[in-house]
């Protein structure tokens, strides 16, 4: 009998460890796909800040008013898309630092868990 509550203890701790590596694992690719998402509005914010260099360019080169107006229409567009994906990326890191507190939390959690498993 007492190797069966011994092969028990053994396959729980097993599975927690296994639960553990899972979870780290799912933790990684969310923590990549976050990466990922900033990265792809990071560039897209340099590509819109480029454009806008280009634009300025050409406003100095523009000779009647109706292409400056038609310039600055151009820059007030990609400006606005540059607030948009700048609030978008703050959003996303608030989103990435809650999600990193809930995961120490969970972490913390089941090294608590773990220990007290080992224990018994």
């Amino acid at each position: 009998m007492q190797a069966t509550a011994d092969d028990q203890g053994r396959i729980a701790r097993m599975k927690t460890k296994l639960n553990r590596e899972i979870l780290s694992n799912q933790v990684m690719i969310a923590v990549l796909d976050r990466f990922d998402v900033l990265a792809n509005r990071l560039s897209f914010m340099g590509i819109s800040h480029s454009k806008l260099g280009k634009l300025g360019d050409c406003m100095e080169r523009a000779g009647s008013p109706s292409e400056l107006d038609e310039i600055i229409s151009i820059c007030d567009r990609h400006l606005t898309n540059l607030v948009r994906t700048f609030n978008s990326c703050r959003e996303h890191v608030s989103e990435f630092r809650s999600m990193l507190v809930e995961i120490k939390t969970a972490a913390s959690v089941g090294k608590d868990a773990a220990a007290e498993e080992e224990d018994a």
